[in-house]
């Protein structure tokens, strides 16, 4: 019997890349698309996959509690986070939300099927350039002292601190993000009052040392 998959991304092409990749496993078949959190639980109320292959950030979305709530109303279910992000904290919610993979989008092409088969079978899967953070999550002494001030931000905050550290303006984030430009400055002064930094260097030297962006 096939293992049925359902993926989650609001980019149309990286559903189409992964759907392209999961087509080479003749034993898994997607049975479903979704491009927000609302897609994901919808399509979980009334039908069943066995791995869900879910983004962090969709537009209206919060990652971490679409998963939370996936896995209640189907206790089945198992959850492949796919993301940009490789900072610890986020990786370590994410895996205290629920989830029994983690995959980074640059790595998708290359892992996404064995990640599949390890959690349809009961077992984990982690990125390798992120499984130093492995030990923390399944240690007996992981605690919310594990986190620090990044946990702070908001998933949309951490997308446009992303940017920033890219080097993006913030009229060509309002574009990536589809939010307006008053919006994304607003968001820029909260990330800097939450983490206490004044400078769009400090932002960036930040996002690097937490590996939000890489270099």
């Amino acid at each position: 019997m096939k293992i049925k998959v359902f993926i989650a991304d609001d980019h149309d092409i990286v559903r189409e890349g992964i759907k392209a990749v999961i087509k080479r496993d003749n034993l898994l078949e997607v049975v479903g698309e979704g491009k927000n959190g609302l897609e994901v639980l919808a399509f979980g109320r009334n039908n069943n996959a066995n791995v869900y292959v879910v983004d962090l950030y969709m537009p209206d979305s919060d990652g971490l509690d679409t998963i939370s709530k996936l896995i209640k109303l189907d206790s089945n279910a198992k959850v492949i986070v796919l993301s940009v992000y490789e900072d610890r904290n986020t990786v370590l919610k994410a895996f205290k939300a629920g989830c029994k993979g983690y995959v980074t989008k640059v790595k998708a092409a290359e892992e996404i099927i064995d990640a599949i088969n390890k959690v349809h079978c009961g077992g984990y899967f982690i990125s390798e350039e992120i499984s130093d953070y492995i030990f923390e999550v399944y240690s007996n002494n992981f605690d919310e002292s594990l986190f620090n001030e990044s946990d702070l931000l908001s998933m949309k905050e951490k997308e446009v601190l992303k940017f920033i550290a890219e080097g993006k303006s913030s009229k060509e984030i309002s574009t990536f993000m589809g939010i307006s430009f008053n919006t994304v400055n607003v968001h820029r002064n909260n990330i800097m009052h939450k983490l206490n930094l004044h400078k769009t260097a400090e932002l960036v030297r930040y996002a690097i040392k937490e590996r939000i962006v890489s270099i």
